[in-house]
């Protein structure tokens, strides 16, 4: 454990890197004002990018990932079992773009929908994981033939550069806080490989009235807009598209569509589906 004059040691070097490298990150990373404001508070919050070749990973598994996910697990283990999700799979755009050799990981697959429908397209190599040991069990009992795998840890069990392929399909929604999702986009980045294929689904903000009003009523409580809670005790998110273009500004976009989508919870909403690919090293 460190010392207080080392963790205030720590924080005069976080404040110095804000000083100084303000105006060049803003320059370098064509960041508008509305990111830079992302940039900073993430900054602040002691979560540093690793885009910005700075590393404070251990803090990270220690406070964000337990607070996003121990919160959600009881509702995941029981109610969200009822649920069905409808985000499609683009497979002509993802045939495009990965191999059917290719390794992929399915992460947040719940019961295996996704997973599985990509194993019917002829992708020999998907593993599935989730933190839910119940939708794992309902997954395998649903799909037997299926890799899937309960994962607790917010350090994944996979080696730098395994797969080729990530897909994140309606997972960000479950996670509110922002920097639990750095925290989860910065993980699967260091599993992915040089020039892997990041594939987000999820939900945009939304326009109705009943999204509006939630949005309004739980926007203090959490600090951020879009976050809101249902009655079966969840706490769930809509994006702005500018965070997340904020935090997939490590990857190369290369397709980004928005989309009509039936929720778990049988209302209509908006959603997106961005396809990104980790920049390829210099060496590779």
């Amino acid at each position: 454990m460190s010392s207080p004059a080392t963790s205030h040691r720590v924080k005069l070097l976080r404040l110095l890197v804000w000083g100084v490298g303000a105006a060049w990150i803003v320059s370098a990373l064509h960041l508008d004002s509305t990111l830079f404001e992302y940039y900073k508070s993430s900054l602040f919050n002691g979560v540093i990018l690793t885009i910005y070749k700075l590393d404070d990973n251990e803090s990270i598994e220690a406070n964000f990932y337990k607070m996003a996910f121990d919160y959600q697990l009881k509702y995941w283990n029981s109610l969200g079992l009822t649920k069905t999700f409808s985000h499609p799979v683009n497979f002509e755009g993802l045939k495009q773009l990965v191999n059917q050799d290719a390794r992929i990981l399915d992460y947040g697959c719940g019961y295996g929908r996704i997973t599985n429908t990509l194993v019917e397209h002829g992708y020999q190599y998907v593993e599935g994981v989730d933190f839910s040991e119940r939708m794992i069990e309902k997954g395998r009992c649903l799909y037997p033939h299926l890799n899937l795998k309960v994962v607790l840890s917010p350090r994944l069990p996979y080696v730098d550069g395994e797969f080729d392929a990530v897909l994140l399909f309606t997972v960000l929604t479950c996670i509110p806080h922002n920097q639990a999702q750095i925290a989860l986009i910065q993980e699967l980045n260091r599993i992915l490989k040089s020039g892997g294929l990041l594939y987000i689904s999820d939900l945009c903000l939304q326009t109705d009235e009943r999204n509006l009003k939630r949005y309004d009523k739980f926007k203090d409580k959490y600090g951020i807009y879009g976050i809101f809670e249902l009655p079966e005790n969840v706490v769930l998110r809509h994006h702005d598209l500018t965070w997340i273009k904020f935090l997939t500004s490590g990857f190369e976009q290369i397709k980004f569509e928005e989309f009509n989508v039936v929720t778990m919870n049988n209302n209509r909403a908006k959603a997106f589906q961005l396809f990104a690919r980790k920049p390829k090293r210099q060496d590779s």
